[in-house]
């Protein structure tokens, strides 16, 4: 298994168009106005191209690159194929080391921290019912459900939930350096 302990990152889940893309963005928002380096990791669920055809890079990939970057003085973009076997969540998180935080969009089974989006509306089964990783629900207020041994947060309140995060980081993050 990978060993992602070391990284800090937390995860959101839920069914499709749940809020995920939604709360994310809400949530880099806020930790970015306390001066927090935030980046996001979202998994595709399709086919998906950055680099268009006819650019410079879409050619370059075209004559037979394994992956190209492109460079300017505010953007960096890094297409690789995932045929590579580096292309993992560990090389991702490389290259993001800098990141007081990186949040992971939709890998339901990674063994890290998360929050699933819920609404009682849902008719899918809770995720968090079989995903021990699931820590919270963030939820709309009032929510019925009974359940037992997690933290329910009101989806709406953005700061309660970047505050829950930070907190469970920082114990990990404690918690991590008395084990070594």
């Amino acid at each position: 298994m990978i060993d992602l302990h070391n990284w800090p990152l937390f995860g959101i889940v839920g069914t499709k168009n749940s809020g995920k893309t939604t709360l994310i963005c809400q949530l880099t928002s806020e930790l970015t106005e306390r001066n927090y380096v935030v980046n996001v990791i979202k998994k595709g669920h399709h086919d998906f191209a950055i680099d268009q055809p006819n650019t410079d890079s879409w050619k370059f990939r075209q004559a037979g690159a394994n992956g190209t970057a492109v460079i300017s003085d505010d953007k960096c973009a890094i297409m690789i194929d995932k045929k590579a076997p580096i292309i993992n969540i560990p090389y991702i998180c490389k290259s993001f080391s800098y990141s007081d935080i990186i949040f992971v969009e939709s890998y339901k089974n990674l063994p890290i921290p998360k929050i699933e989006l819920r609404n009682e509306a849902e008719t899918e089964p809770p995720l968090y019912v079989s995903n021990s990783h699931i820590i919270a629900l963030a939820v709309d207020k009032p929510y019925n459900d009974n359940v037992p041994n997690i933290d329910l947060l009101d989806r709406s309140n953005i700061k309660e939930i970047a505050d829950f995060i930070l907190e469970y980081l920082n114990k990990k993050k404690h918690s991590s350096k008395h084990k070594q």
